[in-house]
């Protein structure tokens, strides 16, 4: 056989091998972006150039594998071999990483920027190229040069994903974390790896295995990467050959540690001194083959779920190996045995959905697997390793039990109900005790159950450094998933004794600094529940280091109690983008949904509807739940449209099924063609009289079957203010005590126009609107509000104010006390439960200073519940 030479090494405990070619396990990791990535099922060691042809490119893609990755020490070595295994890679739907006889001088540390550029144009450009192959387990002297040439491929072709490969923990374990981290530093990477084959002869490497598995899951949840794993396909010196039970237990335990591809090696047997492989070196197939292809298929039904999941937590029972960490007595999920050889890994997608994947550790025997949840959720379900789909379970909600029978090594992903309101927090309420949450500085955190605001439990802060301590939950990944905008935020507070000026707070740090948003500053006490809550737009300069919610007190540390924080974003329905698919989205009578990339409103997918029945089809949400986490009132809603051919007449609709009947609210009826993106919208007072028994948005034509696509649903709460951004100027607005109002161009936050206050008679004066009839409207309950404000100079101190009169007397309702400058805006928001006594009086919104009368500017009040 040809000489292994240069690009790779194979460690073994004790000592390292050099090799031509990768030995690895990888844990490949992608940088989050907006477009939405598919999972990536790879090979390594491919069919060598007297086998590069559509046969075994068949067996390739009947095994459903989209990713292939070519080494330079193979004899794949020229240009046009390389071009031929693209052109196979593109006709199946692959992607292929490229590498010849050049590359090695990149290996060597010798190649110049001038010829790293050639490389990457003899390629760039090709449907079948994925990537280009940079460097295989550099050592800590060859970091700065590997990281350099990834970023120069990288700068050539920012599409592609170069590959670059780490050595294993095994190598230097005292240093691993430091060399894993300065590759993070020296590229912009898109592939994170790390070999680390488990299967030994004689024994089984479990402990250098699973922390790791432990390190790079870490490291890729603080650097925003995605990760991956090789999975071990032969033997080698002191690796022996898996079986399918054992090659199981690889894939599972791997997307247990939340990875987001994985590849095999070998594919191709590479002969001497390696023993066995996929494909033997004459082309045929080996016994691998046929569990190789039903894995694949398995993780290919699978990774739309789990590339849009975020890991939060990975725990074992039974036998514990070093690097991991035991279930906890409040996991929401446990095994019905201690001695359970089981993981459990907890995610959640963009939405704040909970998954629970639960993997049997015996890659021996079959097992039955019990688990008992609690709380308990009202349903679970299962997603399908053949479709990819929600399946019933047999979970039982009345006990809280699930079962299930596990192939030796085999992993099951459940599905817990999502909430319906948009909450993006994990155990918001503590009902699953301190599930997800940790102490921002020094206190202690215990789950209690008196007093609780709602549920049954609620969370002790005691034993506190300073009065900046409470709990506090990371929100790096939930930012990242959910993308910059505005966000509702919230908690729940009340003191054991006593009273303290307390709040709700999000600090986020990026490439500029430190950024606080600050709730609203509440008067608390222990005889009853303050809200403390805020409505701000979160954004990030270059990269997100970090991202938190939590409570502290202005001053005092005092014992305090927290319960029902929240984070939400204020879109209420689920991927309304389509970036994940058609994911929470099915057909409204009989039609086929596609996701494509063309044509798009906006992102980089939109939906594509055909194969209609009839008019009434289009693509349908279920938002029951929805509608019944927030309550009555008036929603507004809307879809963008477009024709594939013709026009057709068509609106977006929201059908409500209740005690009483159904109920129809229509949106805009609009002129549909081909040519350009139609918005159809409506806005309605969705109620709805005993049980709501169904309720659903959809788009649909009045008549027409013929194909269209969808963009950008929309459901939101309605803006309950008259003329909020005051593009009709002053329209809706009045003086709260003496002040002149006057419209301006500039400066303005959003729109065109903004509202300054001058000639003020005392820092009680500002804009106001009357808010009677819109409470009375829309009831009594939780409303959110906000303004924007600027001053026109110097600062003061200023707020949002919802004030009510009744028959019991005068309530107010302050936002978050805020310094307003000059250089910018700054939100003052808050939200609270609004109710009155008898007769209300009369009600109003309006902003003020806590101090000073100096001229100001506001813009982009905001009320809504």
């Amino acid at each position: 056989m040809t000489s292994l030479k240069g690009p790779s090494k194979i460690v073994s405990i004790g000592f390292m091998v050099a090799l031509g070619l990768i030995l690895s396990m990888v844990v490949n990791s992608l940088r989050v972006s907006a477009e939405a990535e598919d999972f990536k099922i790879g090979v390594f060691w491919v069919p060598p150039a007297a086998y590069t042809n559509a046969t075994q490119y068949d067996y390739l893609q009947e095994a459903h594998v989209n990713w292939i990755i070519n080494v330079a020490s193979t004899d794949l070595n020229s240009v046009a071999i390389n071009e031929t295994m693209l052109d196979l890679a593109a006709e199946r739907g692959m992607k292929a990483v490229v590498a010849d006889s050049r590359f090695d001088k990149v290996y060597n540390n010798t190649a110049t920027d001038a010829e790293i550029d050639a490389m990457a144009n003899d390629y760039k450009g090709h449907p079948g190229l994925g990537g280009y192959y940079v460097m295989d387990e550099p050592e800590f002297a060859n970091i700065s040069y590997a990281g350099h040439a990834y970023n120069r491929f990288l700068s050539n072709d920012p599409d592609s994903s170069p590959y670059l490969n780490l050595l294993p923990y095994v190598w230097n374990k005292p240093q691993y974390e430091q060399y894993v981290d300065d590759i993070i530093d020296a590229a912009d990477l898109k592939y994170l790896t790390f070999d680390n084959y488990p299967f030994k002869v004689g024994y089984d490497a479990f402990d250098d295995y699973y922390t790791n598995l432990k390190i790079i899951r870490e490291k890729g949840l603080t650097n925003n990467l995605k990760i991956a794993a090789y999975i071990q396909a032969c033997g080698y010196v002191d690796m022996r050959l898996p079986v399918e039970n054992e090659l199981r237990y690889n894939v599972f335990t791997s997307l247990a540690y939340g990875a987001k591809s994985l590849y095999w090696f070998p594919y191709w047997h590479p002969g001497v001194p390696f023993s066995g492989a996929i494909i033997n070196e004459d082309g045929t197939k080996t016994s691998l083959y046929e569990p190789f292809k039903n894995l694949n298929a398995q993780m290919k039904a699978w990774g739309p779920t789990l590339m849009k999941l975020t890991s939060m937590d990975v725990y074992h029972s039974g036998t514990m190996a070093a690097g991991t960490i035991g279930v906890p007595s409040d996991f929401q999920w446990q095994p019905n045995a201690i001695t359970d050889n089981v993981i459990l890994s907890y995610f959640t997608d963009a939405s704040g959905r909970k998954y629970v994947m639960a993997v049997n550790r015996d890659y021996t025997n079959s097992l039955t697997l019990t688990f008992n949840l609690n709380p308990k959720p009202s349903t679970v379900t299962e997603v399908s390793k053949t479709t990819g789909l929600e399946v019933s379970t047999n979970y039982n909600p009345s006990t809280g039990v699930i079962s299930a029978a596990f192939a030796p090594g085999e992993g099951r992903l459940y599905a817990l109900p999502a909430d319906g309101t948009g909450e993006l927090l994990t155990n918001p309420g503590f009902e699953a005790g301190k599930m997800g949450w940790k102490t921002y500085n020094a206190s202690t955190l215990t789950s209690v159950t008196t007093p609780v605001n709602t549920g049954s439990k609620a969370l002790g802060i005691s034993a506190r450094s300073t009065n900046h301590t409470g709990p506090m939950q990371d929100i790096k990944s939930i930012l990242l998933s959910s993308g910059q905008g505005t966000y509702n935020f919230g908690a729940m507070l009340r003191t054991e004794t006593g009273t303290q000026t307390m709040y709700v707070n999000i600090n986020i740090n990026d490439s500029t600094g430190d950024h606080y948003y600050n709730g609203s500053f509440e008067s608390v006490g222990n005889g009853s529940w303050v809200r403390s809550s805020g409505s701000a737009n979160l954004t990030w300069t270059g990269k997100l280091n970090y991202a938190r919610i939590y409570t502290e007190s202005a001053s005092g540390t005092g014992n305090y109690l927290v319960d029902d924080f929240s984070l939400k974003k204020p879109e209420l329905l689920a991927n309304p983008g389509f970036e994940d698919r058609a994911t929470g989205w099915s057909s409204y009578n009989s039609s086929t949904l596609t996701p494509v990339t063309s044509p798009v409103k906006s992102g980089s997918k939109a939906l594509k509807i055909s194969d209609r029945a009839n008019n009434y089809t289009g693509p349908m949400q279920d938002i029951k739940s929805i509608l019944q986490g927030n309550g009555q009132g008036t929603y507004n809603f809307g879809a963008n449209l477009r024709t594939e051919a013709g026009t057709q007449t068509m609106y977006v609709n929201i059908f409500v099924n209740d005690s009483t009947g159904d109920h129809y609210y229509n949106g805009a009826l609009v002129s549909v063609g081909s040519g350009a993106w139609v918005n159809s919208a409506g806005s309605a007072n969705i109620t709805w009289t005993g049980t709501l028994n169904y309720a659903r948005i959809y788009t649909e034509s009045q008549s027409g079957t013929g194909s269209y696509f969808v963009d950008d649903f929309s459901l939101k709460k309605a803006e309950l203010l008259v003329n909020q951004g005051f593009e009709e100027g002053a329209t809706g607005w009045s003086s709260y005590n003496s002040s002149i109002l006057t419209p301006v161009t500039t400066p303005v936050k959003s729109g065109s126009k903004a509202l300054k206050i001058s000639s003020r008679g005392s820092n009680y004066t500002g804009p106001m609107q009357d808010i009677k009839s819109i409470l009375q409207s829309n009831g009594q309950g939780t409303y959110s509000f906000g303004a924007n404000l600027r001053t026109e100079a110097g600062t003061q101190p200023m707020y949002v104010n919802v004030y009510v009169n009744d028959s019991a007397g005068d309530h107010y309702f302050n936002g978050a006390l805020v310094s307003v400058g000059s250089g910018g805006w700054v939100s003052s928001s808050g939200s609270a439960n609004i109710t009155w006594t008898g007769t209300l009086n009369y009600a109003r919104i309006y902003t003020e200073s806590q101090s000073g009368t100096g001229n100001y500017f506001v813009d982009d009040f905001s009320l809504n519940k």
